[in-house]
């Protein structure tokens, strides 16, 4: 089970509420990357300021990403959620030793 974050509403975000959200908003999601790791430096690097963009199907899909391009979840508790709402989008920041990205809709 993932590490869960408790929201306002009192309910707790899980690996579940996320891979919920993403399978229901595939059509109209959107994808930022805030950072990915990097094997040259063998760390976590930030990534440019490239904003939101639609998601795209991921060319090696699987039980980690969903079949996004952008996303990876590790499991095992290992993964972070909050919530995230800003600018008219509403979604959730995940973060985990490969990196941190928003997934999120038009709100």
């Amino acid at each position: 089970m993932a590490t869960a974050t408790a929201t306002a509403t009192g309910k707790k975000i899980t690996l579940a509420t996320v891979k919920s959200f993403i399978r229901k908003n595939r059509s109209a999601l959107l994808i930022k990357t805030a950072s990915s790791f990097c094997g040259m430096n063998d760390c976590v690097m930030p990534e440019s300021d490239a904003g939101f963009s639609p998601a795209q199907d991921s060319d090696r899909p699987c039980r980690n990403n969903f079949g996004v391009h952008a996303v990876w979840f590790v499991g095992g508790s290992r993964d972070w959620f909050e919530p995230f709402a800003d600018n008219g989008l509403v979604g959730f920041r995940v973060s985990n030793c490969c990196g941190t990205f928003y997934v999120a809709v038009r709100g």
